[in-house]
């Protein structure tokens, strides 16, 4: 699971947790605009699919090639902001002081 989305919240992770379990099989995903984003839920089934991706792919590539990938389509743009370092942090603060 993610730890470096501030925004996202335990409702935003209950909805998808749902979708989840009343879609079997199917990679359950958060969306902007309808482009897949983090977070994901990936079926067991579809792992090996993971395992064999390399490099810096990450998931996107699998959950975009899989037709059956369900989307959760999220309004706010900041459940996406990803904090990964101090200068991230330092930026987005930045941004949002206007």
């Amino acid at each position: 699971m993610v730890a470096d989305q501030p925004f996202l919240t335990h409702e935003h992770l209950n909805m998808l947790i749902g979708r989840f379990e009343s879609s079997p099989g199917k990679i359950v995903a958060l969306s902007s605009h309808g482009e897949p984003r983090n977070p994901v839920l990936i079926p067991f089934d579809i792992i090996e699919d993971l395992e064999k991706l390399e490099g810096d792919e990450g998931a996107r590539k699998l959950v975009k090639k899989n037709s059956g990938t369900v989307l959760i389509d999220v309004a706010d743009p900041q459940v996406f902001v990803d904090v990964d370092t101090k200068d991230s942090l330092l930026e987005f603060q930045k941004s949002n002081e206007n």
